[in-house]
């Protein structure tokens, strides 16, 4: 027998190779130096072709087997077949029948479980959601212990009422009279209102010595 691997053209060729009749295997190659990969596995798959044996039978009315025989053995084939077809339509009523009985099955059953991924993504959806709760909280908070305009003006308005008012009298012109600290402060004297003491000399003056004459 012929050792049919997962190979796509022995598969193709299954058919043929397992038949019984003549085989002529032709291989194409390509002399491009680039298809040298190609070209080798061709011939490399030529060769394993060539030791397939297979046997050529004639077929059809030209057989060894008589007719008569050969129409008891189709007979008997078609009769068997029938009986199967048979054994099969009954097995699926059967399933069906059972199947009516059996309660419907939930969603859970009917769809596949999610994915890890999907898993992770819906616990970063509850996270942010949660963290988004909380600023929304915080945020209510914060406007709610804020005072508002209005009473911050209120506020301001009625400190200025409640502080006493006081008026500064205005300045007197009147020249305020010293006081006894003030007295011990001299007076300036203005040298143009008082001339210089004329100074005469005196008996008790010493006088310079007058310098000799020269005549």
């Amino acid at each position: 027998g012929v050792n049919f691997r997962d190979s796509k053209l022995t598969h193709l060729l299954k058919t043929s190779l397992s038949g019984q009749c003549k085989l002529v295997i032709i291989a194409n190659l390509n002399p491009c130096a680039s298809m040298y990969e190609d070209s080798h596995n061709t011939l490399k798959y030529a060769n394993r072709a060539k030791a397939i044996r297979v046997n050529p039978e004639l077929q059809g009315a030209s057989s060894n087997e008589p007719w008569p025989v050969r129409e008891a053995r189709l007979i008997e084939q078609k009769e068997d077949l029938t009986r199967q077809v048979s054994a099969l339509t009954e097995r699926v009523h059967q399933l069906e029948a059972a199947a009516v009985d059996l309660p419907p099955p939930s969603v859970s059953q009917v769809l596949p479980p999610p994915p890890p991924a999907n898993e992770a993504l819906q616990r970063r959806v509850a996270e942010l959601e949660a963290q988004l709760a909380d600023a929304r909280k915080e945020i209510a908070t914060y406007k709610s212990q804020a005072p508002e305009p209005k009473s911050k003006e209120n506020s301001c308005s009625s400190r200025k009422r409640s502080l006493p008012r006081t008026e500064v009298a205005p300045a007197s012109k009147k020249r305020v009279a010293a006081t006894p600290r003030d007295a011990n402060v001299p007076t300036p004297i203005s040298m143009r209102d008082q001339p210089f003491p004329r100074l005469t000399p005196s008996s008790g003056d010493v006088r310079p010595p007058r310098a000799p004459s020269s005549g």
